[in-house]
């Protein structure tokens, strides 16, 4: 009986990661106009699953993703590019060529030198001159809200 439910379980993150996973199989095909929700991805011998309400922030690493949420900090190998067609830019914005944030976990927009966003978990993420005009007015527009 436990190994049955364990394998029904089992189908059923697997049906879920094929439909979410990060890396995929033809990396040219364009998204299809959803939104991710959800994030999924193998962590050693267990499948996690992430609301993507509880990412705070996402940054470049080599061929990987790090993706730091809520529940703590998970690597994922795939691109930034990839990974940034797949979620809403009214949520996330891309803060320079190695990090997207949540709009929501902003707290504070510091300019001193250079433009820098304050998250909810205290990290500051700086922001580059090319994308310095496009993530103020993004802000701008949030905070009218």
């Amino acid at each position: 009986m436990r190994q049955r439910r364990l394998g029904e379980l089992a189908n059923q993150l697997a049906t879920l990661s094929s439909e979410l996973r990060l890396d995929e199989d033809e990396p040219s095909k364009p998204f299809e106009g959803r939104y991710l929700t959800r994030l999924s991805f193998k962590h050693d011998d267990r499948a996690i699953v992430l609301k993507i309400t509880d990412v705070v922030w996402i940054e470049a690493e080599d061929y990987y993703v790090r993706i730091h949420s809520k529940r703590g900090r998970h690597l994922v190998r795939a691109s930034l590019a990839s990974l940034e067609a797949r979620l809403n830019p009214r949520d996330f914005i891309r803060a320079h060529r190695a990090a997207i944030v949540n709009v929501d976990e902003v707290r504070e927009i510091q300019d001193k030198g250079g433009l820098g966003l304050v998250l909810s978990d205290g990290t500051t993420v700086p922001v580059s001159r090319s994308r310095k005009s496009h993530v103020e007015s993004v802000l701008l527009q949030r905070l009218r809200r």
